[in-house]
């Protein structure tokens, strides 16, 4: 499938190069482009993880991504673009990632220091101990193994992403991609429970050893697991967690971990592994383990925009 990409200007006059996406034809709506309950007639995700320009996120190539910001202060920035600019949510995450599984391009990236640990043949432009410049890789470094994919969505930074967090334990997300808009603040009302059909609380349990999913209320702990050693402790697996990538679609996602902590008061949701992650990075890789005040070198994020449809108004 062939991307467009288009450079946006944001209200400051800076330019991003995006990639633009939209529903498909002939296909059901994908709830990435409900917004609040309005339909979106385009998302548009940065190609590269953001680099700050004059103190704005940015996404260009060959740039040193930004990172040792936190997750309140990046969404700020992302907003600060302009209306319908937002920092990226894991339901456009996942939206990319489901379109790698079905085009088979799962993709590679700097999870070695500058190299891809599963093939070291495969490298970036490395310019400090462990970083790439943004978009430097090879074309397997895209989503879609082409050149007009989104670019670094597996490793070099772990991406801060909007929508789904833990407390104490208890899974918790935005429905649809609200949370392209809505108040992401702890307090939020849009942060609502997964729950089992009978209405059940799910929780992450890193209290034993790995990670479980299961309605039993955990202990503090904190862990991580491959995906295909997550144990799941379910009468009857709810869809949405699949939709909110805790648990894979496929068996490839073996390579990738998932963390938790189910003692925090909060844990917000990191993305797709850092230049260290080694055998436990790739796309899919989850991390719920630390608040939104973290800050880190290996920690970044991208800015995503929202086209909506025209408003029908009367004559």
């Amino acid at each position: 499938m062939k991307h467009e990409n288009v450079v946006l200007f944001d209200n400051a006059g800076l330019p991003s190069i995006m990639v633009k996406f939209t529903p498909e034809a002939g296909k059901p709506l994908d709830p990435v482009f409900m917004i609040c309950g309005r339909r979106a007639k385009a998302i548009y995700i940065s190609k590269y993880e953001n680099t700050l320009v004059k103190g704005v996120p940015c996404s260009i190539p060959f740039a040193q991504a930004a990172n040792c910001i936190d997750f309140n202060a990046a969404s700020a920035l992302c907003r600060g673009k302009g209306d319908g600019w937002h920092l990226m949510t894991n339901a456009e995450w996942e939206y990319l990632h489901n379109e790698s599984i079905e085009g088979g391009t799962l993709p590679h990236g700097n999870t070695a220091r500058g190299r891809y640990f599963f093939d070291e043949s495969e490298s970036g432009e490395k310019y400090d101990y462990g970083h790439t410049l943004t978009g430097s890789g090879p074309v397997t470094w895209t989503h879609t193994h082409t050149p007009d994919g989104v670019c670094d969505l597996c490793g070099d930074n772990w991406e801060m992403v909007a929508g789904l967090r833990l407390r104490k334990g208890a899974i918790e997300y935005i429905k649809d991609n609200d949370a392209a808009v809505v108040n992401l603040s702890p307090n939020s009302e849009a942060w609502q429970r997964v729950k089992t059909a009978a209405g059940q609380d799910i929780f992450l349990d890193a209290t034993h050893g790995g990670v479980k999913v299961t309605t039993e209320v955990p202990e503090d702990g904190w862990d991580g697991c491959h995906f295909t050693d997550l144990e799941i402790n379910l009468e009857e697996m709810p869809e949405i967690l699949q939709q909110l990538g805790i648990v894979p679609q496929n068996i490839e996602e073996e390579m990738a971990y998932i963390y938790a902590d189910s003692g925090e008061d909060e844990t917000i949701a990191f993305r797709g592994s850092g230049f260290s992650s080694t055998s436990s990075g790739g796309v899919g890789a989850l991390g719920l383990a630390y608040a939104r005040s973290l800050v880190g070198d290996n920690v970044g994020f991208r800015s995503a925009y929202v086209e909506f449809e025209e408003l029908e108004t009367e004559n």
